[in-house]
């Protein structure tokens, strides 16, 4: 009955990537090809980008030229028109036409990766004062918290300027992130106390890992492929706390691991409802992100509580 319902859970992720993909696919979008917004752009680059003006202070911080500036301003320009018209917004470059603060491109999106980062940072001190300090993961739950912090941080980078740099650093760290992910539930779930036999998981990781950054960088920068990738390697992370809640009928905190896996399938769905942004601002993959940020309190509470067990109960160790 337990393995029927891990069963049903993974299949469920299956099933999100799918839809996922066929999100992405029929994505509405098109308006940077759209005659108006075409003739409005070269009018811009042919008259006010002659003479460069001098931007403001907060676009110069954010790197806007005067050329993206332009997109800008005529992607607004007629987005605006075609809400008063009260026809069908739509995508340009692949992204909604947000209306930007202090140069931010999504500033919903960046607002809620910095609420994620300090989600992890918060835990740190937490990490230091309530799981014990003979605990035999301890500096690998420190370890969590950088590699989070990292990954939010380039989140909220990436969606103040989105360029070819801040996208390859916000991809490779999330993927870098949930390859961890499965690095520490390999460690957890088999006790790996040994240095050896964790420097030996750590490389067997980090070679798939560094394979698909370098597909990406040097070969072609798949976005199905890469979605693709991290949700295995997800559906991994799942089978693998999946296998451990099933065979730990006596621990209290067994079900915590899946439970958080299915709230984050709960907010991935978000996705799936691809609707020009709210008030111009909040969009799907903004929700998203804002959804996250609760999970992480609740996945650092059980990676304390476990430890907290752990060490209580004196487990046996295996490697």
């Amino acid at each position: 009955m337990e393995m029927s319902v891990l069963t049903r859970y993974c299949s469920a992720r299956v099933l999100l990537g799918l839809l996922l993909l066929l999100a992405l696919v029929s994505a509405k979008g098109g308006g940077d090809t759209e005659p108006q917004f075409v003739t409005c752009l070269e009018e811009c680059n042919n008259t006010t980008c002659l003479s460069p003006p001098t931007l403001p202070l907060a676009l110069r911080l954010t790197f806007w030229s005067c050329e993206s500036n332009c997109k800008y301003t005529c992607m607004r320009d007629i987005t605006e028109k075609t809400r008063e018209a009260g026809d069908t917004v739509v995508q340009y470059y692949g992204k909604w036409p947000f209306v930007r603060a202090l140069g931010m491109q999504e500033p919903a999106s960046v607002t809620f990766s910095i609420l994620n980062g300090w989600a992890h940072w918060r835990h740190w001190k937490l990490i230091k004062t309530e799981v014990p300090g003979d605990y035999f993961l301890k500096k690998f739950y420190y370890a969590f918290v950088i590699v989070g912090m990292n990954t939010w941080l380039w989140s909220a980078v990436f969606h103040t300027r989105d360029n070819s740099v801040t996208e390859k650093f916000d991809y490779f760290s999330a993927a870098l992130t949930v390859m961890y992910g499965l690095y520490l539930a390999l460690l957890r779930i088999n006790y790996v106390r040994s240095l050896k036999k964790q420097l030996q998981l750590g490389i067997l990781l980090l070679i798939p890992y560094f394979l698909h950054i370098s597909y990406l960088s040097f070969f072609k920068f798949d976005y199905d492929y890469n979605m693709w990738a991290n949700v295995f390697v997800g559906i991994l992370h799942n089978l693998a706390w999946g296998y451990w809640s099933v065979t730990n009928p006596d621990h209290p905190y067994r079900w915590e691991p899946l439970k958080c896996g299915l709230f984050v399938t709960i907010a991935m769905s978000l996705e799936l409802f691809d609707f020009p942004p709210i008030m111009e601002v909040f969009d799907a993959h903004s929700l998203w992100h804002a959804a996250t940020i609760f999970i992480w309190f609740l996945w650092y509470r059980f990676l304390i509580l476990d430890s907290q067990w752990e060490v209580v109960t004196s487990l046996p160790k295996k490697i």
